[in-house]
């Protein structure tokens, strides 16, 4: 096992990179206003396993407001589709961590054939919540285009206070567009899931806002088409489940599955169902 790894970061927008000497890697892929800081100690937990760990800025992130608006989920899709086409040529096996859009990007590099090995994915959609569906139906009736951002979570959870100075210095603004497109796009969005082969992990919040959690975990646990598949739900959380109170509970089962997907691949018939509170259990 090797050690933690601990990343200096030089400025808030840059990339992360842990090289371990590894012929595997796991790409991290942020969600939605997110920057790659956010997944600093994601990223630096997995690396402990001994695998090259990669944490790229998303198109048009970390640069300001105006910036994010120009955020295309068609480019997005595109821009992971050439990353790992370039990261096929480095590595033999690759594995994608996607968190919302990140993980929207990660399931249609999947269900589209991409030469990946597994998926573990977080605060993926799939049955929006009517707080979410009445909220963007709202927003379009007033002509509503962005919110302001607060960060109330990173306040609340203590993050670097610096951070998250210099997010509300350049992020002032969040736009609705991605979220809408999002929405809009499910339908067809899901009705591909069954095309996925490799092996998955699909992570929610119990309390995430813009899901109806227990439908959309059930919807992807019981249509895709891969042989292994664990699916987590994580208590006291939402939306932001690697900050939940129970990142150590968590980390460790989404290692313990990277781990197995290395050495196994998708040997071996596995169907697992955990939720992780004070105590994890298996349902």
């Amino acid at each position: 096992m090797f050690p933690p790894r601990r990343l200096t970061m030089e400025n808030y927008s840059q990339g992360i990179t842990i090289a371990n000497g590894s012929r595997s890697c796991v790409l991290i892929l942020h969600g939605y206003s997110d920057t790659p800081y956010e997944f600093k100690h994601v990223a630096e937990a997995i690396a402990s396993i001994g695998v090259d760990v990669m944490v790229p800025v998303l198109p048009h992130h970390c640069v300001s407001s105006d910036e994010l608006e120009k955020v295309n989920r068609a480019e997005m899709w595109a821009w992971l589709k050439s990353e790992v086409a370039k990261l096929k040529q480095r590595y033999a096996k690759i594995i994608l961590v996607g968190h919302s859009l990140g993980a929207g990007a990660a399931i249609l590099a999947a269900t589209g054939g991409e030469p990946i090995d597994g998926l573990v994915v977080s605060a993926v959609n799939g049955v929006p919540s009517t707080k979410v569906r009445f909220l963007m139906r709202w927003a379009r009736a007033f002509h509503v285009h962005s919110f302001y951002a607060r960060y109330v979570l990173l306040r609340r959870i203590r993050f670097d206070p610096a951070y998250i100075e210099w997010k509300l210095a350049r992020f002032p603004r969040i736009s609705l567009h991605v979220f809408s497109e999002a929405i809009d796009e499910i339908p067809e969005y899901i009705k591909d899931t069954n095309r996925i082969r490799v092996p998955i992990m699909v992570i929610h919040g119990a309390s995430d806002f813009a899901t109806k959690v227990q439908r959309t975990s059930d919807l992807y646990f019981n249509t895709v088409g891969s042989t292994k598949k664990v699916s987590v739900i994580v208590e006291d959380t939402g939306h932001a489940v690697f900050f939940s109170p129970h990142f150590d509970a968590l980390i460790k089962i989404v290692k313990e599955f990277i781990q197995d997907v290395l050495d196994r691949g998708n040997e071996g018939e596995v169907a697992r169902r955990f939720r992780i509170g004070k105590e994890i259990s298996e349902v």
